[in-house]
């Protein structure tokens, strides 16, 4: 995978060294104006503040560095301190995934902070989740998997969607854990088996992913690759819809 995104947050410096940043940032140091970005961004050592944010980014992303187009892309997509703008979004998009960078790769293709200003078609979608995917970023192969599973914009296959689905796991994607757990319980691309589909809901669930607790307090309820709990269903569909899960809640009064 290419460098990963240069901005964390600049939690250790002190207010010294985020004024010596501030002053070389000025200067036109490039290191300085990702850290002076994320401390406005981010609210880490500077007051909160979106604008400042991306006019730093911007200057990072003119000088062509791949962090700063990425992030400057965000803020445009999601309009943060700018006007919003999913057209120059994708333009910025563009340049970082040049540069190999899988989170704008993705992005390009349409998750996380694409959007609107992703993929102008499917198969496009494809080849940028494609591009991210074999750096191993697990939100692309998690949504590249979503269109094999379909066939959009590439040839259905479910086996692939399966392959994909797994490599994303093996980061612990939660959602990636919910899809395999959904094809485990269809039989697609891989053997139908309740128990493993249950066990795959709880790896999700766990992870605080909605949906996947939802569905397995279904299991608990109907003793479905599970033994049967109202207790351990109560519990989870609880927790759903303390993630704000509407379902959760109309399944937690039907139990009472």
């Amino acid at each position: 995978m290419s460098d990963a995104p240069r901005d964390t947050p600049p939690q250790a410096l002190t207010p010294a060294q985020l004024r010596a940043a501030l002053r070389r940032a000025g200067e036109g140091d490039l290191a300085a104006q990702l850290t002076v970005a994320a401390a406005y961004r981010h609210g880490e050592g500077f007051e909160h503040d979106d604008a400042e944010a991306a006019r730093w980014y911007r200057l990072a992303a003119e000088q062509g560095d791949a962090t700063g187009q990425l992030r400057l892309g965000e803020q445009l997509y999601f309009g943060e301190g700018v006007a919003e703008s999913p057209e120059e979004a994708r333009a910025w998009y563009a340049r970082a995934a040049s540069q190999g960078v899988a989170e704008a790769q993705h992005n390009l293709g349409g998750g996380g902070g694409g959007g609107g200003g992703g993929a102008q078609s499917l198969e496009e979608a494809a080849r940028s989740y494609s591009l991210a995917a074999a750096q191993g970023y697990a939100p692309a192969q998690c949504n590249l998997g979503l269109l094999y599973e379909d066939g959009l914009g590439v040839a259905q296959s479910p086996l692939e969607a399966a392959r994909l689905y797994g490599l994303a796991a093996a980061q612990g994607d939660a959602d990636a854990f919910a899809h395999l757990a959904r094809l485990h319980v269809e039989g697609l691309g891989v053997p139908q088996s309740l128990e493993e589909a249950a066990r795959l809901y709880s790896e999700a669930a766990g992870r605080g992913h909605e949906w996947a607790m939802v569905y397995l307090g279904q299991m608990y309820e109907d003793g479905a690759g599970v033994g049967r709990d109202v207790g351990e269903a109560r519990r989870w569909y609880g927790l759903a819809a303390e993630l704000g899960s509407e379902v959760a809640r109309g399944l937690l009064e039907r139990l009472g």
